[in-house]
């Protein structure tokens, strides 16, 4: 009797961490929402050369069972969210300007199940010696970085139950596997 005792506080351990919702440590106190949609962060290059452009291959799944209001295009800063950190955990900063985009009803789709959205994103700066024409991060030089992405709708969800009322919205925030690259 006295094991079992024991082994009641260990079971109610491990029950609460198999029943917690993921949280990314990354993004705080940030609570990912019940899978139904999946987002898949992919570079075709594990190794790029300094001043190589930095392509990301995103794609949003939906894996759950019913339609889903999502975003029609992926887009860095409106609903594609980057952490990139680099050796000793430095983070690769925004080179530029960050584009105003105005959205309308147009600017999403409904997803069947089983259906994805894709954008082959790059994420590097480019145009860096053009201060308004400057556009992504800038990374620190030769090294390992890490790069965590997340979905998120902009906008509350009471936005989008007035555009589609007979979807269900998941706004996020969707995290991706984080990604390893290297530049030389």
């Amino acid at each position: 009797m006295r094991d079992v005792k024991c082994l009641v506080p260990l079971l109610i351990l491990a029950v609460a961490l198999c029943c917690c919702p993921n949280v990314d440590a990354q993004y705080g106190s940030e609570k990912q929402e019940t899978p139904q949609l999946a987002l898949d962060a992919t570079s075709s290059k594990t190794v790029y050369e300094q001043g190589q452009p930095v392509e990301i291959d995103f794609t949003l799944r939906n894996i759950g069972r019913r339609e889903l209001v999502v975003a029609r295009w992926l887009r860095l800063t409106t609903n594609i969210a980057l952490d990139i950190s680099g050796d000793g955990g430095k983070s690769a900063q925004w080179c530029g300007r960050i584009a105003e985009t105005i959205d309308s009803e147009r600017s999403y789709t409904i997803l069947e199940p089983g259906k994805s959205v894709h954008a082959k994103l790059t994420v590097s700066c480019i145009n860096g010696e053009i201060k308004n024409r400057a556009w992504g991060f800038a990374f620190d030089g030769p090294g390992q970085y890490i790069i965590k992405a997340k979905y998120r709708l902009p906008r509350p969800r009471e936005h989008y139950k007035q555009l589609f009322p007979n979807f269900d919205i998941i706004r996020g925030p969707i995290l991706a596997k984080p990604l390893k690259i290297e530049l030389k």
